[in-house]
């Protein structure tokens, strides 16, 4: 999550200055340290407060992808549902149409990934044994919903593929950011529509920092993971130790 944080971001600034900047490998990599660093001092320091910032990602989550797909929609010249169903390509250089679609699903599956999270945070959620199941089980549907919403609002509005992947941010690996700024035709709309999934994300890297060292506590107690002794007695000069060791997680 941190890595796409920070190359969308990297992609934004390819886009505001397409001829001054030139991007390298090593920018992005600043950025996946910087966000980590936030999720983690986070973490140290505002740790009572995630339950009141998840609630907060949760709403951006879901309204923003109407946010954004409700432009493109409106603004972006479409293509007809047979070619959007029926036609394909394999511009992966992936050996066959099969091994292509296969590949293609993984932006899908990455919108119903994480959410064995919450399992982690048993211990701090009250009437654990009756809310665990329903958030996994209400999770699931809605993520996988969204991100099919999403998926079909980009098909149907990306009608010049070749053009798209090959333009300054379709190279840098986001080509979704070109389609966005073809149907507003601003570059202040763009960056505020791509801001809403960068919030997102940075929420789920908070989240998963947080879920990983409850779960290394977890088993340190148990003593499941060496040095478990120093590890399981929380003291907060040893919770900053872990919260930074695990920030990689991120």
């Amino acid at each position: 999550m941190g890595f796409l944080i920070g190359t969308i971001i990297q992609a934004l600034i390819i886009l505001h200055q397409p001829t001054s900047y030139t991007p390298h490998p090593w920018h992005g990599t600043l950025l996946v340290i910087a966000i980590i660093l936030f999720s983690f001092l986070f973490n140290s320091l505002f740790a009572t407060r995630l339950p009141l910032v998840q609630a907060v990602v949760l709403i951006i989550h879901v309204l923003g992808l109407f946010a954004i797909a409700i432009p493109l929609l409106v603004l972006s010249p479409k293509k007809s549902a047979h070619a959007v169903f029926t036609e394909f390509s394999n511009g992966g250089g992936w050996p066959s149409d099969g091994v292509a679609f296969m590949v293609g699903l993984l932006p899908l599956s990455a919108s119903v990934g994480g959410i064995d999270c919450v399992v982690h945070m048993a211990e701090e959620v009250k009437d654990a044994s009756r809310i665990l199941p329903r958030s996994l089980m209400a999770s699931l549907p809605v993520n996988a919903t969204l991100g099919l919403i999403m998926l079909l609002t980009l098909c149907f509005c990306t009608t010049d593929t070749e053009r798209v992947m090959a333009s300054d941010v379709g190279l840098a690996g986001y080509p979704f950011i070109q389609i966005v700024y073809d149907a507003t035709g601003s570059l202040g709309a763009t960056t505020f529509l791509v801001v809403l999934p960068i919030i997102s994300l940075t929420g789920s890297v908070v989240a998963e920092i947080a879920t990983a060292s409850r779960q290394l506590w977890s088993f340190a107690r148990d003593g499941g993971v060496p040095f478990s002794g120093f590890i399981a007695h929380v003291s907060l000069p040893r919770c900053l130790l872990y919260l930074l060791a695990l920030s990689g997680v991120g």
